[in-house]
């Protein structure tokens, strides 16, 4: 994911307690991932001190390779840690609202809320050398959620409608 490859039998080591798994002739599988996926980055060593290696986040992941179906999850948020070691520095974020109808970014620091804009206006902002947690959520949650925003909107839209039609036929 960050340059780096994971092998199928290290990583169903690493996140035995963390799904539901299936015993088979082959060996364990994952039959069932969490809604949500946070991936830490290792920044520092046992004295504290911070790795600042650049590394390339991915937007979506697709962990089909270790379970059965679909595995695809999408970028949602990431924490940054700005400072050289664990014991002293400051901690920001970047979010991806799933209010805004183009999902846009939006950094966060303390109290300063500042808009960024889409996947490609955040690529361009110097974070990979900060990235301390990456959050995922899976991309058939975020569709089936999409879906259901565009049907509430038709549907407040339509209504608005009638009620315009009715008052018109109201008063006329």
């Amino acid at each position: 994911l960050f340059n780096l490859r994971i092998e199928k039998e290290s990583f169903k080591e690493c996140m035995k307690d963390s799904f539901d798994f299936e015993k088979n002739n082959y060996g364990n599988t994952i039959i069932k991932l969490p809604l949500f996926f946070v991936m830490a980055v290792a920044r520092f060593n046992d004295r504290g001190e911070k790795n600042s290696k650049s590394i390339d986040v991915a937007f979506e992941v697709n962990m089909s390779d270790y379970v059965q179906g679909a595995g695809e999850y999408v970028l949602i948020g990431m924490t940054l840690h700005l400072g050289q070691s664990y014991s002293s520095g400051h901690y920001t974020a970047y979010v991806k609202s799933l209010l805004t109808k183009s999902f846009e970014w939006f950094y966060c620091d303390d109290n300063l809320i500042t808009r960024i804009g889409s996947d490609d206006d955040l690529k361009k902002r110097d974070y990979r050398f900060r990235v301390n947690n990456l959050f995922y959520v899976k991309k058939e949650w975020l569709d089936d959620y999409l879906e259901k925003k565009s049907r509430e909107s038709s549907l407040e839209k339509l209504s608005y409608s009638l009620q315009r039609i009715a008052v018109n036929e109201l008063f006329s």
